[in-house]
């Protein structure tokens, strides 16, 4: 520090400068310059001054109660040497012109096996990181999973397939204007595909057959739907037979079905009916005989016909909507 001189001076008119004594102190005569011992309690005297050192040391109110300071100057210039005085000031400098670190940069890390202070990479810590987090993310959502968390694109694939209480899996609308005139006997007019694994058990089959009847309207037209795994022709399994009235020239019939496993089970299969939502006088549920493959294509096979040979009969179109 340079000797005393960085110190505040107090000016006496007898400077105390060292206590040598229990009973005197050792002092500067200011009129001979000369320094001698005195009986300290002799001397009496009131600070009157302090002076600073320039930009060192300040003194505000430099009277009879002066507040001493240190220059802010004099300290920055002093911060070369890391300490525990300056550590603060220190590490405010290195995140004021260092925000964001880089992957090259170095931390101070404690080993946990051996309890020492290692100087790791930036980059090992953000790959070990990475890494762990990596760990603990699947691209899929399992049910009893509790260790792992879905990635943001299998919660978005399970919100889209997610299963309301009457979502539709599978829907087709066939247009197939088909016209038939005369002929008596069964006409395939055309198949519906059921894709594989569309069906499954606990769900519902819905059917609609929009049919239009041209000529005489003194019978009844029938048309019927098959359930196989061949499309393309009459083939398979009877679930449904349409009816239009005596009298009518226009009919929606409409049918229910439930997806049992490995089979169909649905209202009066050969019987004619318009619409199983209509109260009936007699009630026949059946369930397909032929065990249905859901894992595999299957075909709805639509047929029409005529009762008489004078009569035109229509299906203007077919449509099947699967529920869960």
């Amino acid at each position: 520090m340079g000797g005393f001189s960085k110190f505040p001076k107090l000016l006496l008119s007898l400077l105390p400068t060292l206590n040598n004594s229990a009973t005197k102190i050792l002092v500067r005569n200011d009129d001979t310059g000369e320094v001698e011992y005195i009986d300290k309690s002799t001397i009496n005297g009131t600070v009157t001054e302090v002076t600073g050192v320039s930009g060192e040391i300040t003194v505000d109110a430099g009277t009879t109660t002066p507040l001493i300071g240190i220059d802010p100057a004099y300290t920055a210039s002093k911060q070369d040497t890391l300490t525990e005085e300056n550590l603060g000031e220190f590490m405010d400098l290195e995140l004021a012109t260092k925000l964001t670190p880089g992957l090259t940069d170095t931390l101070l890390a404690r080993d946990i096996l051996t309890g020492n202070a290692v100087e790791v990479t930036v980059g090992s810590v953000v790959g070990l990181a990475n890494a762990y987090a990596d760990s603990k993310v699947q691209d899929s959502i399992s049910d009893g999973t509790i260790d792992k968390a879905p990635s943001q694109n299998a919660v978005f694939d399970a919100l889209a397939l997610k299963a309301n209480a009457n979502s539709v899996v599978y829907s087709k609308l066939m247009s197939i204007n088909s016209s038939i005139t005369g002929t008596t006997s069964e006409v395939f007019v055309g198949s519906i595909l059921i894709p594989a694994n569309t069906m499954s058990v606990g769900h519902r089959m819905e059917i609609k057959m929009a049919l239009s009847k041209l000529g005489a309207v003194s019978n009844n037209f029938n048309p019927a739907i098959y359930i196989s795994p061949t499309g393309g022709g009459i083939s398979g399994e009877k679930i449904m037979t349409g009816r239009i009235a005596t009298t009518a020239k226009f009919s929606v019939n409409s049918r229910n079905l439930e997806i049992k496993s490995g089979s169909i089970r649905a209202l009066n299969f050969t019987t004619p009916i318009v619409t199983d939502e209509a109260e009936l006088p007699t009630a026949n549920f059946q369930t397909t005989a032929t065990p249905i493959n859901y894992t595999i294509d299957n075909y709805l096979n639509i047929v029409s016909a005529c009762n008489l040979s004078t009569e035109t009969s229509v299906i203007e179109y077919v449509s099947v909507n699967i529920f869960r």
